[in-house]
């Protein structure tokens, strides 16, 4: 028996005051996540099927990198998904001055580029 996640994770029961359900993507280890391999969309939109049968009315993913999917899981399903911290890119860039940076602490620099994070503007993704 896996032990249970520490207080505050997204995975401990008492983190929320709803019930959360839990759905592993099949084969979708770091080796092939974290560089983003395109064969594991199908995967992740049938776990976000599942999800949502099983009741969930958002879905969240817990690696930042999942962010490449998420256009296909937020088109297959319809409650809100948001797959990826890194969404939050873009908004939080808007909320600081211009002068400010924003960091973003990842697992692997080298797939984590700025093709992640969804900002236009040459200037805000030297931020």
């Amino acid at each position: 028996m896996a032990p249970t996640p520490r207080p505050g994770s997204v995975f401990n029961p008492a983190t929320f005051d709803f019930p959360i359900i839990t759905e592993t993507v099949p084969e979708a280890w770091a080796d092939r996540v974290i560089p983003g391999d395109p064969a594991l969309e199908p995967a992740y939109i049938a776990a976000a099927r599942r999800l949502v049968e099983r009741g969930a009315v958002a879905i969240s993913g817990d690696c930042g990198f999942t962010i490449r999917y998420q256009a296909a899981v937020a088109s297959s399903v319809k409650v809100p998904v948001a797959m990826s911290s890194l969404l939050l890119v873009p908004m939080l860039l808007r909320q600081l001055p211009a002068t400010a940076k924003l960091a973003v602490l990842t697992a692997d620099s080298t797939h984590c580029g700025e093709d992640l994070l969804d900002v236009d503007d040459p200037a805000e993704g030297q931020r």
